[in-house]
C-alpha cells in the first residue's frame, strides 16, 4: 500500500524559489526603500554606477552610496568637507560673479589651491571688483608682477584663527569694536554704524558666500592694504 507524502507550505516556497531562479530585486518608489547604500532605480533598488546617482554631497563608490572620504572623490571644483562633496569656496565666489579680480590676484599670488583646499574651517573677507578698481592703475599692474606682494594682499583679507565667522558673529563682534586678526598678523577693527557692519571702514552689507566650512563676507569700498611690503604706488590709494 503506497502512501503520499505531504509537502509542508515552507517546502513548497522552497522550491518555488529554486525553480524561479534568484529572487527578483526589490521594488521600490524611493531610495528610503532600498538598503544602505542602494539607490531606486526604474522602480527597483539596485547599485549605483555614478555619483550623480546618489544624494547631494554623496559619492558612488564599489557601487554603493556613501558619504566622501576626501577631496579626489568629489568633482571639480568641489572638496569634501564632513563627508559631503561640494563647491568649495573660491569656485562659489566664481559661481556668485563681481570678485574676478581677488580670484585674478589670488592666482597670481599662487594661493588658489591652498584657500580653495584647505582643510578646516576658515573665513574670508573679499573686496568686489568696484572696490580694487579704486587702487591705481599703476599699484595693480605692480602687484601682478610681484608674487610676494599679492601674497601679503591677499592674506590681509584672510582670518587668522575665526575659523567659521558668520554674520551674527561679525555683527556681535562689531557691536563692541572687537579686533578681527588676519594671516599678515595685523588686526582689521569691527564697528557698528547703526545697523551696517564695517571693517577697517570699509562696508560689510552684502550677504555672505558660504559653504560647508568656509564663508566669504564682501567688502565694499576699499581693499586692505598691509602697512609694509608691497609697492608704494598702492600706498597712495584711498
Amino acid at each position: 500500500m503506497s502512501r503520499k507524502k505531504w509537502i509542508g507550505p515552507a517546502f513548497a516556497v522552497a522550491m518555488a524559489l529554486s525553480l524561479s531562479g534568484c529572487p527578483k530585486e526589490q521594488a521600490c518608489s524611493d531610495d528610503d526603500q532600498c538598503a544602505a547604500g542602494q539607490i531606486c532605480h526604474d522602480e527597483a533598488c539596485s547599485p549605483c554606477s555614478e555619483d550623480a546617482q546618489c544624494g547631494v554631497g554623496m559619492v558612488c563608490s564599489d557601487g554603493e552610496c556613501s558619504a566622501c572620504t576626501e577631496d579626489a572623490q568629489c568633482g571639480d571644483g568641489e572638496v569634501c568637507r564632513l563627508g559631503r562633496c561640494g563647491q568649495h569656496l573660491l569656485a562659489a565666489l566664481s559661481e556668485a560673479g563681481g570678485f574676478d579680480t581677488f580670484l585674478q590676484f589670488v592666482e597670481a599670488a599662487e594661493l588658489y589651491d591652498e584657500l580653495a583646499y584647505r582643510q578646516g574651517e576658515y573665513t574670508l573677507f573679499v573686496p568686489d571688483d568696484a572696490s580694487f578698481r579704486g587702487l591705481p592703475r599703476e599699484c595693480s599692474l605692480q602687484l601682478l608682477g610681484d608674487a610676494a606682494a599679492l601674497e601679503l594682499l591677499v592674506r590681509m583679507h584672510v582670518g587668522l584663527g575665526l575659523d567659521y565667522m558668520d554674520r551674527a558673529e561679525l555683527q556681535r563682534n562689531a557691536a563692541v569694536g572687537e579686533e578681527i586678526p588676519v594671516e599678515t598678523s595685523e588686526v582689521l577693527t569691527s564697528s557698528l554704524d547703526g545697523e551696517e557692519i564695517r571693517l577697517d571702514g570699509l562696508l560689510v552689507d552684502q550677504p555672505a558666500i558660504a559653504t560647508t566650512a568656509a564663508i566669504a563676507h564682501p567688502i565694499r569700498g576699499g581693499v586692505f592694504l598691509p602697512p609694509a611690503g608691497i609697492p608704494a604706488e598702492c600706498m597712495s590709494a584711498p
